[in-house]
């Protein structure tokens, strides 16, 4: 088995602003996270085995309408860089940047966006809210209601937000599941100012169980031998498996990979645990926020740190894609506890 030792922890901006500011326009907040480009729409094609007679050999593929022949599909380029963001249909909306997001966001919360976040060089966007103020727990344990808004080229996101809570210890993001709207890409794309008052008080809401569940966990202390056993409970142990394969008897084949991935992800837990624990008293809302953050700082991004890895971790975390850790661990820790609603 493969010997790994603690690693010394590196501290990632992991929360998915990235790079925050204060309060301002969301078109501001656009330019200056990288999102003020344009794209145009170039007709999908082939270059046909045996060459083809059109110039450069190159066939678009079209088809017959009520209007006559039309291009089937479209890739998204941006202007700038002719970099390609997703491939569609001739039946989506081609709109020319980011740009209605903002207007759309900017028009439902002024000047209340606070970051930008591009992914894939611009296939994914992530927008910052803040709409609600800050959390203070004690001990200088903060935490920041906001509202991200998510939308793509690529065709992975469709337009939706969510609220989060930014724990500003330790940047974990922690993203309620439920999404408080989606909008389908549609040529009437659009949310009405009748939405703000439901995003205002779902994500009000939102804040509040946040906290109270945060004051539970943190009035509760916790041992070092606890959260061992909470590890182990939410991330067994691999061992191996019996197997009758190559040989006429059973045979026990250690499972290597499985046992140095579990171990890892003991180990990235564990570092995070002695983290919390040196800046707080010892509580279960340290465990939690230590499985958090091993979740999305090192298991989510394959213990890489590169911006791809982050990046890929930060889309996991949105999506819900990761292992689940975080979420086992609170429902253990929060077992036969009411925290409303």
């Amino acid at each position: 088995m493969k010997k790994l030792s603690l690693q010394p922890i590196q501290e990632n901006p992991f929360n998915v602003g990235v790079t925050e500011h204060g309060a301002m326009s969301a078109h501001d907040a656009l330019r200056e996270g990288g999102g003020d480009f344009n794209v145009y729409y170039a007709p999908a094609g082939f270059k046909p085995q045996g060459g083809y007679d059109s110039p450069g050999g190159w066939r678009s593929v079209k088809h017959q309408t009520s209007k006559g022949e039309v291009n089937s599909n479209y890739y998204v380029v941006r202007e700038d860089t002719h970099q390609p963001l997703g491939l569609h249909s001739n039946r989506y909306p081609q709109y020319k940047g980011y740009h209605h997001i903002a207007d759309m966001i900017e028009e439902l919360f002024p000047m209340s966006t606070t970051a930008v976040k591009l992914i894939n060089n611009g296939q994914r966007i992530i927008f910052t809210q803040q709409l609600h103020e800050e959390i203070d727990l004690g001990d200088g344990d903060i935490i920041k209601p906001k509202v991200i808004w998510i939308d793509s080229f690529n065709g992975k996101w469709g337009t939706g937000c969510y609220s989060v809570m930014d724990r500003l210890f330790c940047m974990n993001q922690l993203i309620d599941r439920n999404m408080l709207l989606k909008v389908r890409h549609t040529k009437n794309h659009e949310i009405r100012l009748n939405n703000r008052k439901h995003i205002l008080h779902e994500s009000l809401m939102t804040a509040k169980k946040m906290e109270r569940i945060a004051r539970i966990l943190k009035d509760t202390e916790y041992t070092t031998r606890e959260f061992s056993k909470l590890v182990e409970t939410i991330c067994p142990k691999q061992y191996g498996y019996w197997s009758n394969q190559e040989v006429s008897v059973d045979t026990w084949v250690a499972n290597t990979r499985a046992i140095n991935v579990q171990q890892q992800e003991h180990e990235a837990m564990l570092k995070y645990w002695i983290r919390e624990t040196r800046n707080f008293n010892k509580n279960k809302w340290c465990a939690y926020n230590a499985v958090q953050s091993a979740e999305q700082h090192d298991i989510n991004t394959g213990h890489k740190n590169s911006a791809l890895a982050i990046e890929n971790g930060i889309i996991k975390n949105i999506d819900g894609k990761g292992k689940g850790y975080a979420e086992k661990a609170k429902e253990l820790l929060l077992a036969g506890v009411d925290v409303g609603h």
